[in-house]
């Protein structure tokens, strides 16, 4: 079941017009401590991937186009994660900024998304994109 608030250690919150202070939480000695979501991925891919998902929302942003766009830098490839995709998938299209968005987000909604538009528009060369033929066969665009 779900924690009340009143038990959830070191938060301050509201009720009514009263300020409610909980009991401390102990705090963690060593960070490492904490399991990551993201299959104990490398802190410089993890920190790569932010820096490009940041150049890909600015793209977005001021409406410069994304279909056959090669961004300056490219995305790293984690070792740590087994089947991501194929070593000879474009690191600097928007396929590859797309698995990572899949992977960080864990999120069924973006394929069915994805899947919608190509329905959509299936004349797109997907392949300017950086997508290949055979993308939807790799391990996170199936799963999940």
């Amino acid at each position: 079941g779900q924690k009340k608030i009143e038990d959830v250690k070191g938060i301050v919150y509201r009720e009514d017009k009263k300020i409610i202070v909980n009991e401390e939480m102990e705090l963690l000695q060593n960070l490492d401590e904490i399991p990551s979501p993201y299959e104990n991925l490398d802190i410089k891919v993890f920190d790569n991937w932010l820096l490009e998902l940041t150049v890909v929302r600015n793209t977005c942003a001021h409406h410069a186009r994304m279909w056959n766009r090669k961004f300056t830098i490219s995305f790293k490839y984690p070792k740590q994660i087994t089947n991501f995709l194929d070593s000879l998938v474009s690191t600097n299209q928007i396929f590859f900024a797309l698995s990572v968005m899949l992977v960080l987000l864990k999120d069924n909604k973006l394929k069915d998304e994805l899947a919608s538009l190509f329905k959509k528009y299936p004349n797109v060369d997907k392949r300017k994109m950086g997508f290949t033929d055979n993308w939807q066969e790799f391990k996170i665009w199936k799963e999940q």
